[in-house]
């Protein structure tokens, strides 16, 4: 079995995930991490796997840099907001496209 992974002030991937699924609507965000904090195959949500995803490389980047929790924690929000900044762009222009064809 794989090893949890742990920031070095303790605090594990998992840890940081579940406050994650907590936020989430249904939880679905468990479907893609399991009990040690690592990716998993789940299905149905992109968007939950998209945030697992940031939330997991940016912990691993912040164990790879010997990082605690606060700078992991900025590293993910950093991720997730360019993540939502690129969605909201791309929603502008399906708003505009849709408003030349009306």
């Amino acid at each position: 079995m794989a090893k949890a992974t742990k920031l070095k002030d303790g605090t594990t991937a998992k840890e940081i995930l579940d406050a994650a699924n907590a936020a989430y609507p249904d939880q679905l965000l468990e479907s893609y991490y399991d009990s040690n904090g690592k990716r998993t195959k789940g299905e149905g949500d992109t968007l939950a796997e998209y945030i697992v995803i940031e939330i997991t490389e940016s912990i691993a980047d912040a164990v790879d840099d010997k990082w605690g929790t606060p700078e992991a924690l900025d590293l993910a929000i950093q991720r997730l907001e360019a993540g939502q900044e690129d969605t909201s762009r791309v929603i502008g222009a399906l708003y505009a496209m849709r408003e030349r064809l009306r």
